[in-house]
């Protein structure tokens, strides 16, 4: 049976690779537009982090799509079964640094506006 490529993006946890890497992007921008004038940086130096991200992206995706975490390391996706892919078990734990990381990002984003953003994790 054929899978749609929707389908497997999503099993392979394409997706929220994404996600994680636009929201660690972004959370790192802030923090490099904060900084930049504190250690007189040039001013290009946040454009070319931008610039060096967005050309990461695409390998970072493929790095989603090709290989998989396990028990033992860092796999390619094609010499695990697919009854052995811990891919859901591995996608909660990117559940977990999405959430951490936009958090971060909405915070250090709120405090550029000069406001204060109080986050409570607590463990379940």
């Amino acid at each position: 049976m054929k899978r749609s490529l929707f389908a497997e993006l999503r099993r392979r946890n394409v997706f929220r690779a994404a996600i994680l890497y636009v929201g660690a992007v972004w959370a790192l921008a802030q923090g490099i537009a904060q900084l930049t004038p504190v250690v007189d940086a040039p001013e290009w130096t946040a454009r070319w982090f931008l610039v060096s991200a967005a050309v990461g992206f695409p390998f970072w995706i493929a790095f989603a799509w090709f290989f998989e975490f396990t028990p033992e390391g860092l796999k390619r996706e094609r010499d695990i079964a697919p009854g052995e892919s811990i891919t859901r078990h591995t996608g909660r734990k990117l559940d977990v640094a999405i959430i951490i990381v936009l958090a971060v990002a909405f915070d250090t984003f709120a405090k550029s506006r000069g406001r204060t953003v109080s986050i409570t994790i607590q463990p379940s």
